[in-house]
């Protein structure tokens, strides 16, 4: 189980760090949401991480249950919403700006859904070697649907924007949804620590051009 706790802690902290230089990074408080993606990502790797000890230490079993709800919150409740918010506050052309909005309310109606979904049904923390699952139980609305709803809504907003380098954003998204939905498809939406950290500096390479980019107000 020291897999399970060691690297998402590192990933964490890298992640924080990122995030730190992100946030230093940002010249207009537009950019302020994007930059803090990779803290997001950072606490979701700590919960990881604090999951995984629980799981492999009975004595702090009251921490699991806690910490794989905040995880779950961050993954299913945060994430559909911030994504496409993060990117839609950073584009500067008028027309795709109010088309980025659309997928923001479109986050919005997915999250409630999926705070409905954990609401009712259970999720189980298994153990398969060594590596952990979490598996949400019941034929649910988010396992069955709302996952690919999920996708889409934190996936083609960074092929939508005009943003420079987004699209790679978008790029290492799909690529990671593919995966995750390949190995673990019983598996509530998470990231892996080495996932995470390119998707984290993914976003800390699109931070890198952001100065360079002026206001285009138009239809």
């Amino acid at each position: 189980m020291y897999y399970n706790v060691l690297f998402p802690i590192i990933s964490g902290v890298i992640l924080a760090l990122m995030a730190f230089a992100s946030v230093q990074r940002v010249n207009h408080p537009r950019y302020f949401p994007f930059a803090m993606i990779p803290l997001i990502l950072a606490m979701e790797q700590f919960c990881t991480a604090l999951v995984a000890l629980a799981v492999d230490n009975p004595e702090y079993d009251y921490l699991k249950g806690f910490f794989t709800l905040f995880l779950l919150i961050i993954s299913q409740i945060i994430w559909p919403v911030w994504i496409p918010y993060a990117i839609q506050r950073m584009e500067t052309v008028w027309a795709i700006r109010r088309l980025l909005l659309f997928f923001v309310y479109l986050g919005v109606i997915v999250s409630l859904f999926t705070t409905w979904d954990y609401i009712f049904y259970e999720v189980a923390v298994t153990l398969e070697g060594d590596e952990m699952r979490f598996i949400q139980n019941g034929d649910s609305f988010f396992q069955a649907y709302g996952v690919y709803f999920w996708m889409s809504v934190t996936l083609l907003p960074a092929f939508i924007s005009y943003t420079k380098r987004m699209w790679i954003v978008g790029l290492t998204l799909a690529i990671a949804y593919a995966v995750m939905r390949y190995l673990n498809p019983y598996d509530f939406v998470f990231f892996s620590p080495i996932v995470a950290l390119v998707l984290g500096g993914s976003i800390y390479f699109v931070l890198l051009e952001i100065h360079e980019s002026k206001p285009v107000w138009h239809g």
